[in-house]
């Protein structure tokens, strides 16, 4: 008797196994269908990338040319302002927007980063004084010239980010995944961030 029941258990668990086989990919494909549909109604502000962009596919560095990895970032959500020049007027006014939608989002605010992105050998001292002052908390990452070249020739707004820097929200995952343009007001980027980040099950 006992040896039947087993019998009977494991072809139980080998028919729900080939269930879950042929239908997995369906479940997961409406999944797909309807999160895809419901995102831009919580982000409406900036321009949804799809399909979105790897990070973990960049090559980091920190200031001192040393590799790093997206644990840097503590799987948190990050504002991710990515300058390919020196730090202007345009650059001061982002990294101050980037602290003031952070602050403004309270209790949610540990579940954010700030990080710039330039390339690998950028020096400017400028940015280095505001990021060990007023803005000090935001992390400076690098990367070579040409992997950013490539990397936002992917993103929108393609030559313009090259050109003139541009601002990015990446997942906990590493998902380069929304586009602001760096004229957004603050609140419509803060409005974004706070209404997914209570949805969010992940950072």
């Amino acid at each position: 008797m006992t040896t039947v029941l087993k019998s009977k258990n494991r072809g139980r668990f080998f028919l729900i196994l080939l269930m879950l086989v042929f239908i997995g990919p369906i479940i997961a494909s409406y999944g797909l269908y309807y999160f895809r549909n419901y995102v831009p109604e919580i982000l409406s502000n900036g321009t949804l990338i799809l399909p979105p962009l790897d990070l973990n596919k960049l090559p980091l560095y920190d200031t001192q040319n040393q590799k790093i990895t997206l644990k840097k970032f503590g799987g948190d959500w990050v504002m991710l302002y990515v300058e390919p020049d020196k730090c202007n007027k345009i650059c001061i006014d982002t990294l101050y927007k980037m602290r003031q939608i952070r602050i403004r989002l309270g209790k949610d605010m540990d579940r954010v980063k700030r990080v710039i992105l330039t390339y690998q050998g950028f020096r400017d001292n400028t940015l280095n004084e505001y990021l060990q002052s007023l803005y000090k908390g935001t992390l400076h990452i690098q990367t070579p010239g040409s992997d950013l070249n490539k990397f936002l020739a992917k993103l929108p707004p393609h030559d313009r980010a090259i050109k003139t820097g541009h601002l990015y929200l990446v997942d906990p995952l590493g998902n380069v995944m929304m586009s602001y343009e760096l004229s957004q007001k603050p609140k419509d980027i803060y409005s974004d961030m706070k209404r997914l980040l209570k949805v969010s099950r992940i950072g």
